[in-house]
């Protein structure tokens, strides 16, 4: 069940958890792992009971806990976690009672299984499986899935909660990222960018200066912009720019931020 756990490692305490659409198949690769869906009576005749929601979880976070107080050398949790700011509690406890992380993610598509389907065959198969969840619910789930899925795909080397939680808790987590092309970038002159209509599409312009991730830059250095990063609530908007090897950034809102945050995100894109 552990394969992509190191057989060194087995003498680790370790939290497991997945992420998934409901219906791909965790519960049933982890039928034994802590789930809100266990919780008594949060379904009613199949219907979800969106009152008993929150308990739920708060129960399926407190079972958790016993286990790790008790040191069982596995914890497993199988919600959906699509948002993974809901398990920031969880991680915390594992920095607490000393567990490494490790996360399961769908190895075929949106399953856990392999059942040949293609993904649109899948999730058409996900939302047949479980009719009692609105498909509008399903639909939104599976956007979030595939929006998130990129994070936790490069998540997947790290076993230190600490560095989970850092990255979590970074603002630039739930950025937008906007692919552009938009050419002829100088140092001296920014007028490209405040006169580009692409971008004025998602921020208000006030660039001020290139500033260098990677290499370095001169007078004469022309840059190309690449991706417009843009936090949630658009307080941040940073546009990467390259020229050749060179990589630097610019802060189009001229809002203040951490840049070690920033530099972090800059990792998993």
């Amino acid at each position: 069940m552990y394969d992509k756990i190191f057989m060194a490692d087995l003498l680790r305490k370790t939290f497991i958890f997945t992420v998934g659409i409901p219906g791909s198949g965790k519960s049933t690769k982890f039928p034994n792992a802590e789930e809100a869906d266990k919780f008594p009576n949060l379904y009613n005749n199949g219907i979800l009971n969106k009152a008993h929601l929150k308990n739920a979880h708060k129960r399926c976070l407190e079972n958790c806990i016993d286990k790790m107080k008790l040191n069982q050398r596995y914890v497993e949790q199988s919600n959906t976690n699509l948002y993974p700011e809901n398990l920031i509690l969880y991680l915390e406890k594992c920095i607490e009672f000393e567990y490494d992380v490790h996360i399961e993610l769908p190895q075929h598509g949106y399953f856990f299984y392999d059942n040949n389907l293609l993904p649109k065959e899948q999730f058409d198969e996900m939302i047949n499986r479980r009719s009692n969840i609105p498909s509008v619910d399903m639909i939104r789930m599976k956007n979030q899935f595939d929006k998130i899925i990129i994070f936790y795909k490069k998540m997947e080397k790290y076993n230190d909660p600490r560095v989970w939680l850092n990255c979590i808790k970074n603002p630039f987590f739930s950025a937008n990222i906007f692919d552009v092309n938009i050419e002829g970038i100088t140092i001296r002159d920014l007028n490209v960018i405040n006169n580009n209509t692409t971008l004025q599409m998602y921020t208000i312009i006030e660039s001020n200066e290139i500033n260098m991730i990677k290499g370095e830059m001169n007078d004469e250095s022309v840059f190309t912009g690449i991706k417009l990063i843009q936090t949630m609530n658009r307080s941040n908007n940073i546009l990467i720019v390259r020229e050749n090897d060179n990589i630097g950034y610019i802060n189009l809102s001229n809002n203040q931020f951490d840049i070690d945050y920033f530099l972090d995100f800059i990792k998993f894109i």
